[in-house]
């Protein structure tokens, strides 16, 4: 009923956190029982701690539904299996993030030079428009005397 009333009540992060650090905690403690274990006489002490890690789950498992936070499934395969932290996969995320954005950023680059290349072929092989003279004027004169002006350079200037 413990449980029952723990998954009805709000549950804080912290307090998930709390009982997250508690149930690793237990498996610490768990492991230093089974790696000096001597024999039957401290069955006891292992079967407690067993049964203290049991309750720590059930815990966490009656928290589920109050904490609308999401572990990505690559974080327990890639880093928690392996004994790694969190904070590694969270270093390793802002690692790739950097070097995709310094290749959209190399994209991005490459192009601006690009159009800027064929903006100045266009205009060395065909002479500056009309509408290039004109965003150069700086849009200051009306449209028609800038468009006249530049069909009478064109035209063999009268």
């Amino acid at each position: 009923s413990r449980l029952a009333m723990a998954s009805k009540k709000k549950v804080t992060q912290a307090e998930l956190e709390s009982e997250l650090e508690d149930s690793i905690e237990c498996l610490r403690q768990l492991g230093i029982v089974l790696e000096n274990y001597g024999g039957p006489q401290h069955e006891a002490n292992y079967f407690d701690r067993i049964n203290e890690l049991v309750d720590h789950l059930k815990k966490i498992h009656s928290m589920k539904d109050a904490v609308q936070e999401t572990v990505p499934l690559s974080v327990i395969e890639d880093y928690l299996d392996k004994g790694l932290t969190p904070e590694l996969y969270t270093k390793h995320r802002l690692k790739v993030a950097e070097a995709y954005n310094q290749q959209a950023k190399g994209r991005i680059d490459s192009l601006k030079l690009l159009h800027d290349h064929v903006r100045s072929e266009v205009k060395r092989r065909l002479g500056p428009s009309p509408e290039i003279k004109f965003s150069a004027a700086g849009g200051g004169g009306d449209a028609q005397a800038a468009s006249k002006e530049a069909e009478g350079k064109q035209g063999g200037g009268n």
